[in-house]
């Protein structure tokens, strides 16, 4: 960034485990070198890593039942943390010659337990904040990893995220890939009365159909009073 004259800002996408379900935090201007938060990332993939090991023997049993050849589980404990997730298994899976494609080792791994972070909403707040950072709630109505998971009560998405606001959080996520025009707006009237900072397209994946297109074309609010 430096070299390019930009201006960098640390950050993290930060996974946490909230009621058993899976949820995500952003963290901006977090010092990278601050020794509690990496410890606690540490924990995080360790543990994540413990538990897709110890995976590979329920997984062989299946492999087993359909005549393929069964996985080795030391060889995938010495992968880098890539691997330890659903999509890393199934690559592991490729590599390995166990599969033919992607879509069958995704209907190999699908039904297996789901892992929890050690990390809650609360405590996740609390790291970033310890890094000195600002914490903000990751695409909160996206279809796959938000509050939708909860319940499909707007009344519940909002008193969770003002819970959050409770235990420390900063702001919310708008302009998400995942959020429709409704749902950006809800989130835009929530965080006004919440008193919650926005980002827009912080946690950016992009869309299928218009790969490479500005990320201003999907900013709706980018030049609101947001600005």
């Amino acid at each position: 960034a430096s070299e390019l004259s930009l201006k960098c800002i640390p950050g993290i996408e930060l996974s946490v485990t909230e009621e058993g379900k899976l949820l995500h935090l952003l963290g901006f201007q977090i010092d990278v070198t601050n020794t509690h938060f990496l410890e606690a990332l540490r924990v995080q993939t360790e543990t994540r890593k413990q538990f897709f090991v110890e995976y590979i023997p329920l997984l062989n049993e299946k492999l087993l039942a359909k005549n393929l050849a069964i996985l080795d589980q030391n060889l995938y404990q010495q992968k880098d943390e890539t691997y330890f997730c659903g999509p890393g298994l199934v690559r592991f899976m490729k590599e390995s010659g166990v599969i033919s494609d992607t879509e069958q080792g995704f209907s190999l791994v699908s039904g297996m337990p789901k892992f929890s972070f050690p990390c809650s909403v609360k405590t996740g707040i609390e790291l970033i904040h310890k890094a000195g950072g600002l914490a903000v709630f990751s695409h909160p109505l996206a279809p796959r990893i938000s509050l939708k998971n909860f319940s499909e009560d707007r009344a519940v998405w909002r008193n969770l995220i003002a819970t959050y606001k409770k235990d420390g959080l900063d702001g919310v996520e708008l302009s998400h890939t995942g959020h429709s025009d409704e749902e950006n707006s809800l989130l835009a009237e929530w965080a006004k009365e919440l008193d919650l900072g926005v980002t827009f397209g912080s946690d950016w994946h992009g869309t299928v159909e218009q790969t490479g297109e500005s990320i201003k074309n999907y900013l709706p609010y980018y030049t609101s009073e947001f600005n």
